[in-house]
């Protein structure tokens, strides 16, 4: 696709202009004099305010996307996605999931496989995956896991 960039490490700029087209999404971060604006297709469109702000300005809203007690929170998934080679792969709540051309293909992982399998398919650190089920064991609420 004319355009698209996929960036395998490194921050995207902010003030830069993108665009990412996975198979649940074409997301596209437009920068112009106006304005930033965000498409998401599907999904919805916004605009963005890139005014600097301060971080007692913020502070109600950090709580708030870090309430372990807010049913659909992203803190209830333990989840990590990229390209691998040229397929994006996602590794979430212990399914492996390959997006190939003909249609995703899924492995079940283990939580004791699950180190390994982030450290040997998308080069991250497999303390990663340990420390982050050991705080969503901690802090997820009982009523939110599901059987």
């Amino acid at each position: 696709m004319s355009g698209t960039r996929r960036r395998s490490s490194g921050p995207i700029p902010l003030f830069e202009s993108f665009s990412i087209d996975t198979h649940r999404e074409k997301f596209d971060f437009d920068v112009r004099e106006d304005g930033i604006f965000v498409t998401r297709n599907p999904g919805p469109s916004k605009q963005l305010d890139p005014t600097p702000r301060r971080l007692e300005e913020l502070c109600d809203r950090i709580v708030a996307a870090n309430d372990w007690h807010a049913p659909q929170s992203f803190l209830h998934r333990l989840v990590y996605a990229g390209f691998v080679g040229d397929v994006y792969t996602s590794l979430r709540d212990g399914v492996l999931t390959r997006y190939l051309p003909g249609g995703a293909e899924k492995t079940e992982i283990s939580p004791h496989e699950a180190p390994a399998a982030l450290a040997d398919l998308f080069g991250a650190d497999p303390a990663l995956y340990t420390q982050a089920a050991e705080v969503r064991s901690r802090y997820l609420p009982t009523a939110s896991i599901s059987p």
